[in-house]
């Protein structure tokens, strides 16, 4: 399969999140005239480029977690 076709592929990703999450996420994209689809896709552009803060705020939401359990 060439790189080509790879970029053309659409992938479904299905989560969940908390109402409140949900509706934060929704305004704030709201009122950028943007989709939380949009939101999504540019977020894992940058973590396909190793985007520093991206990289960054992952490592921060994994010492969150550690500190729930």
């Amino acid at each position: 399969m060439s790189r080509q076709y790879d970029v053309l592929v659409k992938k479904s990703v299905h989560f969940n999140l908390t109402k409140d999450s949900h509706t934060a996420l929704k305004m704030a994209c709201t009122a950028r005239s943007l989709s939380m689809q949009e939101v999504v896709e540019a977020f894992a552009k940058r973590l396909e480029i190793e985007d520093s803060k991206m990289l960054k705020f992952l490592d921060e939401v994994v010492e969150q977690k550690k500190q729930k359990m």
